[in-house]
């Protein structure tokens, strides 16, 4: 699960909310709805208002839901029934709007159409059609629909044209804004938008993936994999259609990759912010002190962050320090199933 706080005033109009603090939530809560559900409570508990945008976790169905939800779609209907039940946001939001500063807060649809791969990757993905990815497992999508691409393509079992529905479902979402050409904004989406925003993409300006460089962790295939699965170029050309000279700033909030970050590319601000497993703030690939993150205040504008472009070696010690975490790990792991075993 990912987090943004989104900072804004109290709005002294009669005829408008009277919000403090806007909280984004950028997909993955759970795929189980009492879990979904009880999460969302616990949110609304902070007294804030929410705005969610799913993820590939709630599109997951359970053999047992089978006769419940035929297929994804059924399941992704569901949850946002559930958000409007309970007063979270999924539409398209205007905060401040008599502020000095308002900003709109735009929820985007997306799946992953395997258009961030990255070509000399290739052959850590020669497996790709028996990779074990939950989504090929647990996602029913309408095959009449969405064809799986064939097992012999490069992009095997990613559902033909998932990705374009989505995107055309955002266009009734844009309308507003594109009405607009002046206010802020703030897009949201689960799934990544760029190559720039892999996790192991290193250098913003370079046009090329320096897999010699960069892949220096020893999980090059799974890097690679995970590229398929990441999201969408055609996202951020949608992203994009939203940049305007009179408009003061474009932010992207996006989830899915548990690796943190923040910075700017081509006149954008792309943030990941992400909660992760307790694995990965224990290995310092997240900050083990993750914590909400204050991007805009409509008295003031937007709230810059440190850059951030490689957690784990900015502010995790390197390579090394990964390694040498994990080996620590893996050793407490061993010592915890031999505690078991003996009871």
């Amino acid at each position: 699960m990912e987090f943004l706080e989104k900072k804004c005033l109290h709005n002294n109009d009669d005829d408008g909310p009277r919000w403090n603090d806007l909280l984004v939530v950028a997909g993955d809560i759970s795929h189980d709805m009492s879990t979904f559900q009880r999460t969302l409570r616990v949110l609304l508990e902070l007294k804030c208002e929410i705005l969610f945008v799913v993820g590939n976790h709630e599109a997951w169905l359970a053999p047992k839901s089978y006769k419940e939800h035929r297929n994804s779609l059924d399941k992704l209907a569901l949850v946002e029934s559930a958000c409007r039940r309970m007063g979270v946001h999924t539409e398209t939001t205007l905060i401040g709007a008599k502020s000095s500063h308002p900003l709109w807060v735009v929820p985007l649809q997306s799946w992953y159409d395997g258009s961030l791969a990255i070509e000399k990757l290739e052959k850590y993905c020669r497996d790709f059609a028996k990779w074990p990815w939950t989504d090929f497992l647990r996602c029913r999508w309408p095959e009449d629909r969405f064809p799986r691409i064939a097992k012999s393509d490069p992009n095997a079992r990613i559902p033909l044209g998932l990705n374009e529905f989505f995107l055309e479902c955002n266009e009734r979402t844009l309308e507003p804004v594109l009405e607009d050409a002046a206010t802020s904004v703030l897009t949201v989406s689960h799934f990544l938008p760029n190559c720039q925003s892999l996790p192991d993409w290193k250098d913003l300006n370079s046009p090329v993936f320096l897999d010699d460089e960069w892949l220096d962790h020893g999980a090059a295939p799974t890097s690679a994999k995970f590229a398929k699965v990441a999201g969408s170029s055609s996202l951020d050309s949608q992203i994009r259609s939203l940049l305007n000279p009179s408009r003061q700033r474009l932010i992207h909030k996006f989830g899915h990759s548990h690796r943190p970050k923040d910075f700017v590319y081509d006149s954008v601000r792309y943030i990941h912010n992400p909660l992760g497993k307790p694995r990965e703030r224990e290995m310092r690939l997240i900050s083990p002190n993750v914590d909400f993150q204050l991007v805009w205040d409509t008295r003031t504008g937007e709230v810059e962050g440190e850059e951030i472009v490689r957690y784990w070696e900015q502010y995790g010690g390197g390579a090394d320090a990964l390694k040498k975490r994990l080996v620590e790990h893996r050793k407490k792991r061993k010592k915890w199933a031999r505690k078991q075993l003996s009871r």
